[in-house]
């Protein structure tokens, strides 16, 4: 069964979520990756899909998630398809981190 919501992450459990997808300005999609996600339930493998600028990195993406302490992204994918500022997908995989890893 597939679904779609739009309602305010803030308030909303994503706990049966497998896929986010975020259509936001960088700095938002910053925010709600930093600091909503990690609150929100969101399931360790589900897929985070964002629209935005091509140069971006959020500041929970990790290289090896696996050693890092609490929750991170880990990029799978990039799509640039096009010039315009919403002209990059990028594709990662939540992470919830492991016991003992480092802090950010």
């Amino acid at each position: 069964l597939v679904s779609f919501a739009r309602e305010d992450f803030r308030h909303t459990s994503l706990d049966d979520a497998f896929a986010v997808f975020l259509f936001l300005p960088a700095h938002v999609s910053e925010f709600v990756i930093r600091e909503v996600l990690p609150d929100s339930s969101l399931r360790e493998g589900a897929l985070v899909y964002v629209c935005t600028r091509q140069p971006w990195r959020p500041s929970l993406e990790a290289d090896d998630a696996n050693s890092v302490a609490g929750p991170s992204c880990r990029r799978f994918a990039t799509y640039v398809v096009g010039t315009s500022i919403f002209n990059t997908l990028h594709c990662f995989e939540w992470k919830l981190g492991r016991p003992g890893g480092s802090r950010r």
